[in-house]
């Protein structure tokens, strides 16, 4: 069995071909192509889809508290006294 996978390795890398050159990395979830945390923060919660009500939640001119607890009900999180602010 190692035969083989070792075998379907070597096939697998005999296909790549390498060109001279320098690399470049290109982030395809900003347009920029560069990394931002937001981006990727975006795609882990939300897999790449975005809520309108919570586009209009973060640019309404509500005290940051207010848009906290509504974010935190939005998400079904609860909100006690007690617990940190998430």
């Amino acid at each position: 069995m190692v035969k083989t996978a070792e075998s379907g390795l070597q096939s697998l890398l005999e296909e790549i071909q390498l060109i001279p050159g320098r690399d470049e990395v290109f982030w395809e979830l900003e347009n920029s192509g560069k990394f931002t945390a937001r981006s990727l923060y975006r795609l882990l919660m939300f897999r790449g889809v975005q809520s309108v009500h919570l586009k209009e939640l973060c640019n309404c001119r509500a005290l940051l508290k207010v848009q906290i607890f509504m974010w935190m009900a939005y998400h079904d999180v609860p909100y006690t006294i007690w617990s940190p602010v998430v």
